[in-house]
């Protein structure tokens, strides 16, 4: 798969420059020259890790089912198939690709948990992953998927 993101403001940078803009942030300075810039974009995406002002994100805020009625997904569970092409179409209908990043958070197991319910309407995900810099910082996971396996909303 071809990651489509946008090119990092931080590319352009010499490594003296990026190591300045990690020291500001009190971050790891050591590494490549793509590490320092996945550090940099990694530090800005978590909002500095809650050093500076979170933006409001009303605008993506979902109704979901009560926490206690969701179940762990396990290897037995009934569920739609979710297919990359599903994933792709939803990402591309709010002008998003999915990111290196994003799946990187799976690959290297920075996922707590997927848990679980159906209802009438839909399919109902609810998860928990790490933060990529920052071990304490935890973001949570809500997606609501249709019968086909196409998702309805994320947030």
């Amino acid at each position: 798969m071809e990651f489509t993101g946008e090119t990092s403001k931080f590319g352009s940078l010499r490594i003296c420059d990026l190591r300045k803009e990690l020291s500001k942030r009190g971050v790891k300075l050591s590494g490549r020259k793509q590490e320092l810039i996945d550090r940099l974009e990694a530090y800005e995406r978590d909002f500095n890790f809650g050093k500076s002002q979170v933006v409001n994100q009303s605008e993506y805020q979902m109704v979901t089912p009560k926490e206690h009625l969701y179940k762990d997904l396990h290897e037995g569970s009934v569920i739609p198939e979710i297919t990359m092409d599903n994933i792709e179409n939803y990402l591309g209908s709010l002008k998003k690709s999915l990111s290196r990043e994003s799946i990187n958070l799976v690959n290297e197991k920075f996922l707590i948990y997927i848990k679980n319910i159906e209802e009438t309407v839909a399919f109902f995900f609810k998860s928990q992953c790490i933060a990529e810099m920052l071990k304490h910082v935890k973001y949570n996971i809500d997606i609501a998927v249709n019968s086909h396996g196409l998702i309805d909303k994320c947030h």
